[in-house]
């Protein structure tokens, strides 16, 4: 792995842990983790079970922007802080549980776009992205 793609990950839990310690919620158990199958999104936040995780577009994240970075963190960092305090009465992702901890954080307009389900940066990707090629099936 890349120094610099280390340095982005290390950087990310950082912030996760940093902005957990504000919402006051243990979010100790949440990894960010690399996801090589995004080419247009940014990040989602997945929990299923024991595991919970932040994935991060590894084609993609390192492309927005520094300034822009630590709101994609707080993004999924609320999504996994609404779940934990909230559970299943959450009936929007984007809620105003949600909304409340992104102000919380100092996020008062969300500038990330959301389309399809997934976090995409406004105006698309400046560069052109290859998708990962398909495993063929035998048989």
């Amino acid at each position: 792995m890349y120094d610099s793609h280390r340095y982005l990950l290390d950087n990310a839990r950082f912030l996760l842990s940093d902005y957990a310690d504000i919402l006051y919620v243990d979010l100790r158990d949440v990894d960010v983790v690399w996801n090589l199958r995004f080419t247009r999104s940014i990040a989602r936040a997945v929990s299923t079970g024991e595991s919970r995780v932040i994935e991060l577009g590894r084609n993609v994240y390192p492309h927005v922007g520094a300034d822009q970075r630590p709101e994609v963190i707080a993004h999924e960092v609320c999504h996994h802080a609404t779940w934990v305090i909230w559970g299943d009465r959450i009936k929007k992702p984007h809620g105003p549980e949600w909304k409340a901890l992104m102000n919380a954080l100092g996020f008062l307009n969300p500038s990330i776009r959301m389309e399809f389900g997934s976090h995409q940066m406004k105006g698309g990707l400046p560069w052109p992205v290859r998708r990962a090629p398909r495993e063929r099936q035998s048989g």
